[in-house]
């Protein structure tokens, strides 16, 4: 497996909690892309979006992909838990792919749903009035395109979608 693992999907996949157990078995850094949004605007997720509209938040979701991946070369390697609107930053994801394992954590629409609860919390990076379904549609094809690999979780607990993700390992 590359030293480097990224992971992508739709708020509620999993991504964070997936993450910091496939760093503790591989003994890797974990790094989580919101957690350094946070600590860069000492704000949580829900109101930078709010203060930055969707736009801005890209751009700082831009800047945490470009801090996660030096962070990660500098430690010899990384897990890395991306927020789920990352895939929208193309030239960072153009990036992380030709260096990382990025492993796209498929969880059906309904299962997002119940875990996802109110996108404004969440900081859902959307259009206004734009419907989870809405997200999840306009996104699909993003994570397929930047992933090498699509797992599908759906209904799986955490320990046992890392133990999919290692199987899956390039």
């Amino acid at each position: 497996m590359k030293p480097i693992v990224v992971l992508i999907g739709m708020p509620g996949a999993g991504k964070s909690t997936v993450g910091a157990l496939l760093a503790e078995r591989l003994d890797r850094l974990f790094l989580d892309t919101d957690r350094l949004i946070e600590a860069a605007g000492n704000a949580e997720l829900a109101d930078l979006l709010a203060r930055h509209g969707s736009e801005g938040f890209r751009c700082l979701e831009a800047v945490a992909l470009r801090q996660a991946l030096t962070l990660a070369a500098e430690a010899g390697g990384a897990i890395i838990a991306t927020g789920g609107s990352a895939v929208y930053c193309s030239e960072e994801m153009e990036q992380l792919r030709g260096v990382a394992y990025i492993v796209h954590l498929d969880v059906d629409r309904s299962t997002l749903e119940a875990r996802a609860g109110d996108l404004i919390r969440r900081a859902v990076v959307r259009k206004p009035g734009q419907s989870l379904a809405e997200v999840f549609a306009e996104r699909e094809a993003l994570y397929r395109r930047y992933a090498h690999v699509t797992c599908a979780c759906g209904g799986m607990g955490a320990e046992e979608v890392c133990g999919m993700v290692l199987g899956n390992r390039g």
